[in-house]
């Protein structure tokens, strides 16, 4: 019942999202970028989480693990949260066309220090891989030659920047995901072993949906298609492919990657967030957004483009 009943309030969301030409990216940026912030006073306020010195990016990391193990009934405070609101907020707004204008780039950038800031303080790793992905990404996005020197030089500028932004605060979190004394396992902090195990007892038709928890020690593998394989198995794996591809039969002729809303927003920017956090993060329940957002690329009648372009 969670799952139907989220799955289907992210697919009315993002049919509005994706058919409404009156949305603005900026307004939308601008109320994640609030929303962030406002989480972080109320943890400061309600808790008392604030940094030990300047310059300390790991507090609300540490503040979050430690009432996560004092109190009971869960975290009280979620690191995801505090990430994936102005990594939301950078989406939105990267995707508007003329907020990247050369009008707004002292905006853009203040924007994006803010964003950044807030991501770092969260000390979620996979969020800040999103971010040179969604950059890369709306580099390449509204260029004819997808592949130029310049484009290339500065993806590699700000690969550069955030990393050595990252190893200069000396986050214990950050620093474990960049050392090369660490796995792979131990700088993703994820068991690669166990889905493979529970795999392994029922590939065709899996050990049943809900089931992963009784055959591992975690309740879910952390991956989507490693927990959809785990409990419905290749047959299940490949009924849902099969529903999806009938879907997509009807839209073979769609730009899935240059696709855009009637709001004049590259749509697949926003998919690409949630995909690479449902390969990282998070279980079924939660990532049935991506399933959502991947059946919101719809065809636009012409008449509606001509109508944005007369209003813009």
């Amino acid at each position: 019942m969670k799952l139907f009943v989220r799955g289907y309030v992210w697919l009315v969301a993002f049919l509005i999202y994706v058919q409404t030409y009156r949305i603005s990216n900026r307004n939308l940026a601008i109320l994640f970028i609030i929303l962030a912030l406002f989480y972080l006073s109320q943890s400061y306020q309600l808790y008392g989480v604030r940094p030990a010195y300047l310059g300390d990016i790991s507090f609300f990391r540490n503040s979050a693990i430690k009432m996560g193990t004092t109190f009971t009934g869960g975290n009280i405070l979620n690191t995801h949260t505090l990430a994936y609101l102005p990594l939301g907020a950078l989406t939105f707004w990267m995707s508007d066309k003329n907020i990247l204008g050369k009008k707004q780039i002292g905006l853009s950038i203040v924007f994006f220090l803010l964003s950044f800031g807030l991501i770092l303080m969260s000390g979620v790793r996979q969020a800040l891989g999103v971010l040179i992905v969604i950059f890369a990404l709306r580099l390449f996005l509204n260029k004819r030659r997808i592949i130029s020197f310049r484009n290339l030089f500065t993806l590699l500028v700000i690969f550069y920047i955030v990393v050595s932004v990252v190893s200069w605060f000396g986050s214990e979190y950050l620093e474990k995901t960049l050392s090369q004394r660490n796995t792979v396992e131990a700088r993703l902090n994820r068991d690669f072993v166990t889905p493979f195990r529970v795999l392994a007892i029922d590939p065709v038709f899996g050990v049943g949906f809900g089931g992963y928890p009784d055959y591992a020690n975690k309740n879910y593998p952390h991956n989507l298609f490693l927990e959809i394989l785990c409990e419905l198995g290749m047959v299940g794996f490949m009924v849902i492919l099969m529903c999806l591809g009938a879907f997509w039969v009807s839209r073979r002729k769609i730009n899935m990657v240059r696709f855009r809303t009637l709001n004049n927003a590259y749509l697949f920017l926003l998919f690409t967030v949630f995909f690479m956090r449902s390969m990282i993060s998070g279980d079924l329940t939660g990532n049935i957004v991506l399933l959502g957002l991947l059946l919101c690329f719809v065809k636009i009648h012409p008449l509606d483009l001509k109508h944005i372009r007369k209003t813009v």
